[in-house]
């Protein structure tokens, strides 16, 4: 998720680059809150104004990256030390990473039974792995593989220094693994899933 400015948002939802190069964007209104959405096959970018949440007034700049838990009741078996934050709500587990701070940039949530069944109309398993697109509507999901936008494949951040150590931790804590590759004229730091 993304925060733009009003006027940045507006010129989001009438590009005609964004529509050409990425093949489709949605502005979704639900009651509590709408955004725009780039939707891909197995995940989707969001982006919000300062007004989006209801009662709720947004920084231009804000960013939160969300993972899903590919296997049902893991987050719960993670470290829940004072950096990692377990909680839950009627719908998912989270289990997110608490900076100094007090900002929570990445999040991996985990849906509830409930929630699961609702949303996908198939049974919840205690051992089963979810598959990405079970976590949007049907329609979405099936019309997304019509989208010339694929997948969201990657998000280039600029962490802070002092931070860094902290988002590698949460990754590895998380189930991904770290690979370095060499690029010119940097080295850059990818994380896979196991």
């Amino acid at each position: 998720m993304l925060v733009l400015d009003s006027v940045t948002y507006q010129e989001v939802s009438h590009s005609e680059f964004i529509r050409t190069e990425f093949g489709f964007i949605s502005e979704k209104k639900l009651d509590h809150w709408k955004g725009l959405y780039l939707i891909g096959e197995s995940n989707y970018l969001e982006l919000f104004h300062p007004k989006s949440i209801k009662n709720e007034n947004l920084n231009p700049g804000v960013n939160w990256i969300c993972l899903t838990s590919m296997k049902s009741n893991y987050i719960q078996q993670l470290d829940t030390s004072s950096v990692f934050i377990y909680d839950y709500d009627e719908q998912f587990n989270y289990y997110s990473l608490a900076l100094n701070d007090s900002t929570y940039p990445i999040t991996t949530q985990e849906m509830k039974q409930a929630q699961y069944e609702s949303w996908v109309k198939k049974p919840f398993h205690e051992s089963m792995e979810f598959n990405p697109v079970d976590y949007n509507s049907p329609a979405d999901a099936d019309s997304s593989k019509n989208f010339p936008l694929q997948d969201i494949v990657a998000i280039h951040l600029t962490i802070n220094s002092n931070d860094s150590l902290s988002y590698i931790s949460y990754l590895s804590n998380c189930g991904y693994t770290i690979t370095n590759t060499v690029d010119t004229p940097m080295f850059r730091t990818g994380i896979k899933q196991k």
